[in-house]
Formats: C-alpha cells, structure tokens, sequence
C-alpha cells in the first residue's frame, strides 16, 4: 500500500501514543497480578499441609502465576511498537508538513500522491529550468517521507505480531533456547546481533522470559528486547531486596526487644548489628534509586516519549542505563555520561537531564527524532577527592566503546543516526579516555564541566575530528580551581591549544548547564540535530 499525503498528514499520533501508555500500564498491572500469585501461592503451601488435591491446586496456581508472567514481555512489546509508530510518526508528519507548505508556497502544485510541478511559480527570477529541478527536488522529498511512512506501517505490523502469545500447539519446550547458546558478556555487539536476528519470534520471547538478566546487559540486543529483559530484572530486584530489607527490619527489632527487655546479648550480635544497619542503609538506597527509575519507565504522559530500560543492575554501587525515546529508530541519538556521585540510589537528576536535551532537541528540529540516552553504564567516583584517580575512567573504557558501537549495530534502517556522546564533569574524563584508548564511535564529543580528559590535545581522541569536540565551561563552575597544570585528568579542554570547539553557557555552578534558558542546552540541541555552523 502507497499512503498518500492526505493520509499522512491526518494521521492523528495521539491516538497509539495513547494507546502504547495504556499497554504499558497493563503490563504493571499483569506484573504486580503475577507478584500476588506468588504470595498467594506461599500462602496455600503453609496452610494446605498435604494431599493430591494440594499439589493439584499449587501446580495450577504455578501454571497461572507463569502464564501471567509471560505476558507482562509480551504487553510491553505492544506498547513499544505503539508508542515507537507514534514518536516516528510524528518526525514524519512535521517534516512533510513543512516540504508540503514549502512547495506550495513557492507556487509549486501539490498532488496527494506526493507529485510536484511547476504551475504557476510566483518568483519569476529563476529560469524554468531551474523551477523544474527545484519542484523535482520537493517531489523526491516528499515521495522519499511517504515511502517511510509506508515502511513504518509495515515494520510496525511486524513487530506487532512478534509479541504474540506463543503457539500453545507447539508445546511448552517451543522455542527453547540453552543458556550456553547466548553470547558472553564482551562479546562483539556485531556478533551479538547477528544471533539475535536468526533467531525466531518464540526464541527471543523464551530468552527474555527465562533468562532476562542475559538479553538485557548485551550490547547488540535491540533496544526493545533489552528493555522488556531489564523490566522483568528489576521487578526481580526490587522483590529481593525489599524482602531482604523486611528479614533485616525484622532482626533489628527483635535485637531491640531484648536489649530492652535486659535479655543477654551476644558479642556476635552487637558486632553483627553496624554490618546490618549499614547494608539496610544501602539497600534503602537502591530501592529508592528503582523507585525512581519506575517512576520514568511508568510515565503515562503521552507528551513524552516512552522511556527504555537499556541497562540495569543492583551489583556494588549499582548500573542504569535509561534511553528516552527508542535510539534504534532515532535520527539523532546523545549518549549522557555523568559524572561524581552518579550512583543507582539517585538517578532521577541524571534522567531528568536526559529528557531535557531530548525535549530540547525534538523541539529544535520537530522533523527529526532525538533519542537521549543516561548511561550509568560504570562505576562513578563516590566523592571528589577520589575523582582525582582516573581509574574509574580507566574501568568505564570497554563498556562504554561496546555500548557505542551497540547502538551502530542495532539502529534500524539504512540511514546511520547521528551519534553524540556528552559527559559531565567526571563523565568527560570518561569519554576522554575511552577515546583515547580504544576510540570511540560517535560524530559528536561534548565536554560539559571537564576536570580534564586525559590528553591536552583534541586530535588524540580517536574517532572524532578535532572539529566536532565541543567543550564548555561556566564563569562560575568550581571546575575552574582546578589548576591547569597538566595534573590528575590534564588541562581544561575549552582552553584554545587543546583544539577543539568551544560553546557559551551563562555564568552559573557545577550542575546550572540544564537549568531552563541556559544558553547551554539550546547549543547542546544544536550539536544533536547536526546544526554546528548553528553553534554559538
């Protein structure tokens, strides 16, 4: 089928935005069903002490409780396609909006069917010749928008039918995959992809349902998988750590009791009791840290775009990699590196600062899509004086050159996206030193409040010419004490002899680059949707 510009142009986007939320919201509702079953299931093994009939009914309630779970995948992927149609769909419909009003305006006639001819120009200045290749040039355009679109229909229809329920007929073991089968952690994301694209629908749904903490940390899974693997990750987590916190909850209390009641307490206890407050401290932090990723990946406000959980692990100080907007079908995509004190029991700055520049950027250039990312992808520095030591950089290297060169492998369509990877504060160093070391796969570096990046000269960051390596710095950003004398990270990269570009932000502290009017963020948004002559 071949749209036509009426159709495109009367595509009301609101409506799957609105639907994706409401699948989304489904797929809560079936998991927290699925948790209850749990419970539920607990309580019949307790109380039910024996018999045929007992097994009978726990095996049930085991079939449902998985039936239920299965769904939650499959309900996400639905509002992934719906949602993904939407955000395209409306880069789609802005774009050819504005080559339609273009053509027209310039007198140009406008078939439905995206034809364009001269008719009756209104500027007489140029030759015929000249207003035929200009009209032909709007018509390729538009022909060019209406051929995405019918793309998008039918990749949407694909992937609505991939999250389908699995063919019962086929048996239980359908589409069973051995845990030996998936790529180890490291492996080339080129390769990952690679597996993943032979394997089938039922396959991928068996290993993100069986084996989600696999799918959702490899580098070359496509943003979606990864997201409906991570999902069913952190939902694990959150159980086991909030039970783990109502078993220490529970300890301290008797502890308390009988100090109180003058019962005799051991030295194994009392010693005990400082490792058990400080894991419930920490403990307490991630909780609150998943509270607030949920809080973003549950956002039933159709006005923002959905967000995707790439990345996600409670391991030491904790690992969250949250995409807003789907970088596999972006146009433009920003890597966001933080910096000190990034840490999963805080992420909801670094995240709100991802929905600004994707905001920033969408606005910017509404007929184009900006994914941004918030990797929290390492090991950040817990506290400045340990933000000297550049082995957090160091250890960041390989992740984030094999996040980067994921997004390469598993961005749809023949058209590149243009890629750009921010840092702020320690996050440039990060930047700097997997550029340095390994290269990096971008089109676009920004140092935003950088206490250095390893080298004191742009061309030695691999993979990007000195001429798109942007830096800034504010008049009141603390980051100016540091001395430039080639120490800890090496010199200021806004500095003249490092080489590369520079842009303006307004006067402010370590954290004002993102603060609403800043002229940082507009510039930013420029360097994202490729208007660097734009730059100032």
């Amino acid at each position: 089928m071949t749209l036509t510009i009426s159709q495109v142009l009367g595509c009301d986007v609101s409506t799957p935005d609105l639907a994706g939320v409401a699948f989304d919201d489904l797929a809560t509702v079936v998991d927290d069903r699925a948790d209850e079953f749990t419970v539920m299931l607990r309580d019949v093994e307790d109380a039910w002490e024996a018999g045929q009939a007992r097994e009978a009914a726990l095996r049930r309630g085991s079939d449902l409780r998985g039936e239920l779970a299965a769904a939650q995948p499959l309900l996400t992927g639905v509002a992934q396609a719906l949602r993904g149609f939407a955000a395209d769909s409306r880069a789609i419909v802005n774009h050819l909006r504005e080559l339609v009003n273009e053509a027209e305006g310039a007198g140009y006639t406008v078939t439905d069917g995206g034809s364009v001819s001269v008719g009756a120009p209104r500027s007489t200045a140029a030759s015929a010749y000249d207003l035929q290749r200009d009209a032909a040039r709007h018509g390729d355009q538009i022909r060019q928008l209406l051929e995405r679109a019918d793309a998008l229909d039918e990749s949407t229809i694909r992937k609505l039918t991939a999250n389908r329920a699995p063919n019962s007929a086929s048996g239980p073991g359908s589409g069973a995959v051995a845990r030996e089968s998936v790529p180890r952690a490291g492996t080339d994301p080129a390769k990952v992809h690679q597996w993943w694209d032979s394997l089938t629908d039922d396959e991928r749904r068996y290993l993100i349902a069986t084996y989600p903490d696999l799918v959702g940390a490899l580098d070359g899974v496509p943003v979606t998988a990864r997201d409906q693997a991570n999902r069913i990750v952190l939902d694990s987590e959150r159980d086991r750590l909030a039970a783990e916190s109502r078993e220490m909850d529970a300890y301290l209390a008797d502890l308390r009791r009988r100090v109180a009641a003058g019962e005799e307490v051991s030295s194994e206890d009392l010693s005990r009791h400082g490792l058990v407050e400080h894991r419930r401290e920490e403990i307490a932090g991630k909780l609150r840290g998943i509270d607030q990723i949920l809080n973003r990946l549950e956002s039933t406000d159709p006005g923002r775009p959905r967000a995707y959980l790439v990345g996600f692990s409670t391991a030491d100080d904790g690992r969250a990699i949250v995409a807003i907007g789907n970088p596999d079908t972006a146009d433009n995509v920003l890597t966001y590196v933080p910096g000190t004190g990034a840490d999963l029991s805080h992420p909801a700055g670094d995240i709100r600062r991802a929905d600004y520049m994707a905001e920033d950027a969408n606005r910017m250039e509404p007929t184009a899509q900006t994914a941004t990312i918030m990797w929290l992808g390492y090991d950040a520095p817990d506290t400045l004086p340990a933000a000297a030591d550049h082995r957090y950089a160091d250890g960041a290297v390989a992740d984030l050159n094999r996040f980067q060169n994921g997004l390469r492998a598993t961005h749809e369509g023949t058209t590149a996206s243009h890629n750009v990877v921010l840092g702020h504060s320690y996050g440039t160093t990060v930047i700097g030193h997997t550029a340095t070391q390994t290269g990096i796969t971008a089109d676009e570096l920004v140092l935003v409040a950088s206490p250095g990046v390893g080298t004191n000269d742009a061309s030695d960051l691999r993979g990007v010419s000195p001429e798109h390596v942007w830096a800034t710095r504010a008049d009141g950003d603390p980051i100016h004490w540091a001395p430039d004398l080639d120490i800890a990270h090496g010199n200021d990269p806004t500095r003249k002899d490092f080489g590369g570009q520079t842009f303006t932000s307004d006067p402010g502290d370590h954290s004002s680059y993102w603060k609403e009017n800043n002229p940082a963020r507009a510039n930013i948004a420029r360097i994202v949707t490729g208007q660097d002559g734009e730059v100032r």
